[in-house]
Parts: C-alpha cells; sequence; structure tokens
C-alpha cells in the first residue's frame, strides 16, 4: 500500500511540474487599445513578438508598390501581428511570397494585431471576441467608419468584424 501512496505522489508532482506558470494566457491578457496587448506593444518589434509566442505558424505577405507588409501568424493563438512595412522591390509579388521566410524585418515595430478566435483577451470595458456590436456601441460609442463586414471606431483605432448575428468575430487593432 505504502508503495501505491507513493506512486500518487510522484504522478501528482510531476503534473504540477507540467502545469503552465504562463501568467499571459489568452484570459488574463488584456487589450491595450492604441497601445497593443497588456504583454505586447507596438513599440514592440517582430523579434519580441517570437521571444514571447514563439515560432509564428505561418506567415502571409501584403504588398503595395515596392513594400510589403509581413503578418507573423498564431492561428492557435488567434493572433497575428502585422510588421511596418518592408522595401521588396527587387522581387516580384511571387517571388515576396515565396521568400517571406527571408524577407522579414524581424527589427520592424508591430503595425497592427489581430485578434480572432480562440483569443480570449478583452479590453478593461470587457470587449473582445464574441462582444456584440450593442455592447461595442455601449463601450466605445457609434462607430466612425464602415467597410467590409465591420466597422472602424477611430477614438480607439480598433476595426471590429463581425458575422451576420453582429457578434464580433475579429478585431484589428492599430495605434
Amino acid at each position: 500500500m505504502n508503495y501505491f501512496k507513493l506512486l500518487v505522489f510522484l504522478i501528482t508532482a510531476f503534473l504540477i511540474s507540467c502545469s503552465s506558470d504562463d501568467p499571459d494566457t489568452d484570459d488574463t491578457i488584456t487589450i491595450l487599445p492604441n497601445i497593443g496587448l497588456s504583454n505586447i506593444s507596438f513599440q514592440d518589434d517582430g523579434a519580441k513578438v517570437i521571444d514571447i509566442y514563439g515560432a509564428y505558424e505561418r506567415v502571409t505577405v501584403a504588398r503595395a508598390a515596392s513594400d510589403a507588409d509581413f503578418v507573423l501568424w498564431y492561428d492557435s493563438k488567434g493572433l497575428g501581428f502585422r510588421l511596418q512595412p518592408v522595401n521588396t522591390s527587387g522581387y516580384s509579388l511571387q517571388e515576396t511570397i515565396d521568400n517571406a521566410d527571408q524577407l522579414i524585418d524581424l527589427d520592424q515595430n508591430i503595425k497592427q494585431i489581430i485578434l480572432m478566435s480562440p483569443f480570449a483577451g478583452q479590453t478593461n470595458q470587457g470587449i473582445g471576441i464574441g462582444s456584440t456590436r450593442d455592447e461595442i456601441e455601449a463601450a466605445y460609442g457609434l462607430h466612425d467608419s464602415t467597410f467590409g463586414s465591420g466597422e472602424l471606431h477611430e477614438n480607439v483605432n480598433i476595426y471590429f468584424s463581425y458575422n451576420s448575428m453582429d457578434i464580433v468575430t475579429r478585431m484589428d487593432i492599430s495605434q
């Protein structure tokens, strides 16, 4: 019987040691309008994103003229980080896409933070993915402009995307 108690103790100790001590889980991260998140801001760069969240899961490219914006995606966390543009004038769009991992400049600051499910963080007003249009308007007033499936609230620099039931499905935070 003493071996059983020892085994239970060892298994319990192992499970406790494997639990996460990370205080920045999705539901403890606060969305800070015009600043970023409670654990990363627009003053931080791509290298800091990787320091905090690890290797990105995928990267996408948006190109305008000779500059490209690279977005580091953490789909499993519901996060995307668009970095300041990088000059890619020597590359075609396809070459930029094909060589994105080599062309990303991780020294560039964060330009935009994109939030979607399963991200569970909220603003200090309780606004996050899953909030309703009515809750957004109660917290931030009426929107300033509408485009696509969402609305921009310039007072907090957040673009809210809604589904057909007026539920927030994505938040694009800018500075």
